[in-house]
């Protein structure tokens, strides 16, 4: 993980904050998720997972109206189409997950936490911050 003054490209950044161990987490937890809910062996990799991030990120500067239209014909836009197919980055975007759902405490039980689906990441944010002041 690159020390603030270390940063050079936005990727040095974003790996500052989003660290290996949250994006195996997530591989982990999104290959499961799939398992859990369709029987669905994933088989997602962090290399894949990497992309599917990348994708999220460059399709929230360059929107279109519907997700399909990144590969549809006379509009496909090849560095989106061309890192995944249209069938996987929605099967990956259904499934993505960044914790157990099964350690949730149920609402109406004490101690919820209202953070829970973001509460790994949402702390190591927040640590990471801490060791990268300036």
């Amino acid at each position: 993980m690159p020390h603030y003054d270390e940063v050079q490209t936005p990727l040095d950044l974003f790996r500052m904050f989003i660290t290996e161990d949250i994006l195996s987490n997530s591989v982990d937890q999104t290959n499961l998720n799939a398992m859990r809910k369709k029987n669905l062996a994933l088989k997602l990799s962090l290399e894949e997972l990497r992309r599917f991030l990348g994708l999220q990120m460059l399709m929230s500067i360059l929107k279109l109206p519907a997700i399909r239209m990144y590969w549809e014909n006379g509009i496909r836009y090849s560095p989106v189409a061309d890192t995944m197919s249209r069938d996987r980055f929605i099967s990956l975007r259904s499934f993505f997950h960044i914790c157990d759902d099964t350690l949730m405490i149920p609402k109406g039980e004490v101690g919820p936490d209202k953070l829970f689906k973001i509460r790994r990441l949402y702390d190591a944010f927040r640590e990471n911050l801490k060791k990268n002041r300036p």
